[in-house]
């Protein structure tokens, strides 16, 4: 009976350890306002690149996350396309994601709908 007790309490320690190091390292999340202004948007700073590939032949870039907004641009299917971060906003077929493309890298500085772009690396929340 005392080795049943020893090895119950080795599980629940490494146990308690294992969850302990899950909440340490998990990346912290937080919710960004619906409405796309990105006018004070920072990027997530262990990541430089945060990449999505377009699915669609043609796919509108909007000045704000709804597709109510300006169209400012477009990008092409098959296109790698740099985000710099997502935000909740109108719904489209689904999916409330909408990523800001980096305005560094593409030639059009805006919104577009994550249902149409496949993202390939991690894309962090917009921090205002």
């Amino acid at each position: 009976m005392r080795g049943n007790t020893k090895a119950a309490i080795g599980l629940a320690t490494g146990t308690i350890a294992l969850g302990l190091l899950g909440a340490m390292t998990a990346p912290a999340v937080q919710a960004a306002p619906a409405g796309g202004d990105t006018t004070t948007v920072a990027a997530h700073p262990k990541h430089d690149k945060h990449r999505g590939k377009v699915l669609v032949r043609t796919l509108n870039v909007r000045k704000k996350a709804t597709t109510h907004s300006e169209t400012v641009g477009h990008v092409h299917k098959g296109d790698i396309v740099k985000l710099k971060c997502k935000v909740k906003g109108q719904k489209v077929k689904g999916n409330h994601i909408w990523y800001l493309l980096d305005k560094h890298h593409d030639k059009h500085h805006g919104w577009v709908s994550a249902r149409y772009v496949k993202n390939l690396d991690y894309i962090p929340w917009c921090r205002y």
